[in-house]
């Protein structure tokens, strides 16, 4: 496809703008995003302004509690999301530009993964690393854990993905821990527990519960809830993300899950709220792991090393 450059125009908000409006939406509060980015809360406010005057409509809706985002907001962040990772990916390239050996890479990696990351985390990192990487062939598998571990054992699977919290083969397995996502209440953009100070389990055990049962949600929750003896009235189960958003956007209930899965909006445009619960949440950790027999091709030792250093994106 041929680019017209001549009608391509220079955009009238900067990249920080950009970043400023991001850090507000991820921490609700502008003096929070300003400590979070470094800069004072006047510069952040007036980017703000700046990116609602060009864009014409309102981004935020101020309440007593905090800045909501306004569907046009929502639309306009999945956006900034998006120039934002084409300029990691960029960024990336460009850091390896002067020691670009990486061309001379040719083989392949077995990757594996379970059924939440392949969407939420293996599709900006594989393509990130063929940015630098550009032939390697990668092949992916789509597993639950306990093929997974089996895989990586019988050296059916080079690297994989996955929740190192509940392997079962800890000793015949190397793995780091990469992301810790941190697991929150979900609830509709209305809910009454909005307006309470200092959501408790309890408050949750009271409400109706939208279970995730994907992977390990379940298993992970049930535990979680364990631990303070307590029950979840679950109403509805999925092992469909969007359909627990769907659930809980619409007023249904409430949910716990990690910001992996996270987005302010269901499908059909519905607002989504997290709240911090007073009692401590376990972290969703996501890593890579490899088999300890195995011995690893440049092609593994460089993707490993690239996962390693990889920039984990804003969940």
């Amino acid at each position: 496809m041929k680019i017209e450059y001549s009608k391509i125009q220079d955009l009238p908000f900067t990249l920080k703008q950009i970043k400023y409006f991001v850090a507000v939406v991820e921490h609700k509060k502008v003096t929070t995003a300003a400590q979070y980015v470094f800069i004072s809360p006047s510069v952040i406010t007036n980017a703000i302004k700046d990116l609602e005057y060009y864009l014409k409509v309102e981004l935020f809706k101020r309440t007593n509690t905090g800045l909501k985002l306004t569907r046009e907001g929502g639309i306009f962040l999945k956006q900034c999301y998006d120039i934002l990772d084409v300029v990691s990916s960029m960024q990336s390239v460009a850091h390896n530009l002067s020691s670009y050996r990486e061309n001379t890479l040719d083989g392949f990696i077995r990757i594996g993964c379970t059924k939440t990351l392949s969407g939420y985390l293996l599709p900006k990192l594989i393509s990130q690393f063929n940015h630098q990487f550009p032939h390697v062939h990668i092949s992916i598998g789509e597993y639950s854990l306990v093929e997974l571990e089996k895989n990586i054992i019988n050296n059916t699977v080079d690297i994989a993905f996955s929740q190192t919290d509940n392997l079962e083969n800890k000793g015949s397995l190397y793995y780091e821990t990469m992301i810790k996502s941190p697991r929150h209440l979900w609830v509709s953009g209305n809910h009454p527990l909005l307006n309470k100070e200092g959501v408790t389990l309890q408050d949750v055990a009271c409400e109706p519960f939208i279970q995730l049962t994907r992977d390990e949600a379940k298993k992970d929750n049930l535990k979680y809830w364990h631990q303070f003896n307590l029950q979840p009235n679950i109403i509805f189960e999925s092992d469909c993300i969007e359909a627990i958003k769907g659930m809980v956007s619409i007023g249904k209930g409430i949910t716990i899950l990690s910001d992996m899965v996270y987005s302010p909006w269901s499908l059909d445009g519905r607002h989504i709220e997290r709240i911090k619960l007073m009692n401590p949440t376990k972290n969703m950790n996501i890593g890579i792991l490899w088999a300890k027999d195995q011995t690893k091709t440049p092609e593994m030792e460089e993707f490993v090393s690239f996962c390693k250093n990889w920039k984990m994106p804003n969940f």
